[in-house]
């Protein structure tokens, strides 16, 4: 994707998320270096802090101190994305390249024994990574890093819930299925959860009827029929 293609998409921030690849490998993803001039906040992650390092000019390196697994990290409490964090915990590490020196205008903010530069930011924040995985459970502080960029430094609303999948999905697909007809198909001996999948069937086709087909493993069908079928859609529940 081009980095046009990718403002046309407006994102409010980017997540370089890790990988297996070396930056140094034929064929690995590498980023136009034009992105991080875009005011777009971008945040590295493992190899996507290692690409955003060498994109923006800074030094990646094979030094032969790879780490994996659980690694004591000193972090720079003066930082934006440390600040109020203790100076030293565990984050969980997986690679072999290491960044040696963080590009023109970023201050490195975090370091282990075998990597000197495990995380840097600019001066805003608003550019930021960091060599470890935050988002896994065996980095002590991996949730709070990630508000201090997300919520605090780019000041994104924390306002997404699991139902706001649901909610895309439904406003997607009717706006693609109109009043056509649709088919779902079911498979299972569960009666319970076909009645569910065709509650959630009846939030998109409103208007449309719907076929129910639901055979089970051993080739005959269910009792679930029209009427059930046309069954109105769920209420909400109050909290």
């Amino acid at each position: 994707m081009s980095v046009d293609e990718i403002r046309a998409r407006n994102p409010r921030a980017i997540v370089l998320s890790g990988g297996p690849a070396s930056v140094y490998v034929e064929g690995a993803p590498q980023i136009d270096g034009s992105l991080f001039e875009s005011g777009i906040p971008i945040f590295g992650i493992c190899y996507g802090f290692q690409a955003m390092a060498q994109a923006l000019g800074g030094s990646v390196e094979k030094t032969g101190n790879s780490e994996f697994g659980r690694t004591k990290f000193t972090a720079d409490q003066s930082s934006k994305l440390f600040a109020g964090l203790d100076s030293s915990f565990d984050v969980w590490m997986s690679h072999g390249d290491s960044v040696i020196e963080a590009p023109n205008g970023f201050q490195t903010i975090g370091r282990t024994n075998g990597t000197p530069v495990a995380a840097f930011e600019n001066q805003d924040g608003t550019l930021a990574g960091v060599q470890f995985h935050p988002e896994v459970m065996h980095s002590e502080n991996g949730q709070a890093i990630l508000q201090r960029w997300l919520i605090d430094t780019i000041k994104l609303r924390p306002n997404w819930n699991a139902e706001n999948i649901i909610e895309n999905e439904v406003m997607n697909i009717k706006s693609e299925v109109g009043n056509k007809r649709v088919i779902r198909g079911l498979s299972g001996d569960c009666l319970e959860k076909s009645r569910v999948s065709l509650r959630q069937t009846r939030r998109v086709a409103t208007t449309a009827r719907i076929k129910v087909i639901n055979r089970r493993q051993d080739g005959t069908r269910s009792k679930i029929g029209a009427r059930e079928a046309r069954m109105p859609p769920i209420r909400r529940m109050k909290s």
